[in-house]
């Protein structure tokens, strides 16, 4: 191996590193890929392949091996996860609260509409009934004052006694003849 040829593997070595642990110091992209450690080496992409294609398939096969496998999680991550798993499952059993919480919610309105409908139309039926009672009230008073105008002239009536006389109309004129029941002197013409 010629001494440029040990500089560039140095450089493809150190530059495969870099990109694996995710500090580049050339490329800024966070693509694995054999494009990216070219360009991190400064070796020629062609270089690459042909001259160090071992170091090239050494980094192709460990980006693999990262790629399939995660690497152990520390203690810190195994919490933290644990902690996931759990507000994951907490965050569910509030979804479904939340659900039966808007159903309840939607009975409650649904509910309270049914009863506003029900306190109007009841509403209208006390005024119904109001009216009615007042009405009832106004025939009641007007039947008991002419039930009192028809005792007062009955027994009017009846105070005239034998003395009685009925008024009639005498045809084509405006007078009325009254005639006395059992009187003869009670005849006698009322002008109107």
């Amino acid at each position: 191996m010629s001494r440029s040829t040990s500089s560039e593997a140095k450089a493809i070595r150190a530059a495969a590193k870099r990109l694996l642990e995710g500090r580049p110091i050339t490329v800024t992209t966070d693509r694995l890929s054999v494009v990216e450690l070219a360009k991190e080496s400064g070796v020629d992409r062609n270089r690459l392949y042909r001259v160090h294609e071992q170091l090239k398939n050494e980094f192709i096969d460990e980006v693999a091996a990262r790629s399939a496998a995660p690497p152990p999680a520390t203690p810190r991550e195994r919490d933290l996860a644990e902690q996931v798993t759990a507000l994951e499952a907490q965050r569910d059993k509030d979804q479904a609260l939340i659900g039966e919480l808007s159903a309840d919610k939607t009975q409650w309105k649904e509910a309270a509409e049914a009863a506003f409908r029900i306190i109007n139309l009841l509403e209208v039926e006390r005024d119904k009934v109001a009216a009615l009672k007042d009405s009832r009230d106004l025939t009641i008073e007007r039947l008991t004052r002419e039930l009192s105008e028809q005792k007062v002239r009955d027994q009017e009536y009846a105070s005239l006694g034998e003395h009685r006389a009925s008024v009639t109309a005498l045809p084509g004129t405006q007078e009325r003849r009254v005639e006395g029941v059992g009187d003869p002197s009670s005849s006698e013409h009322d002008p109107q």
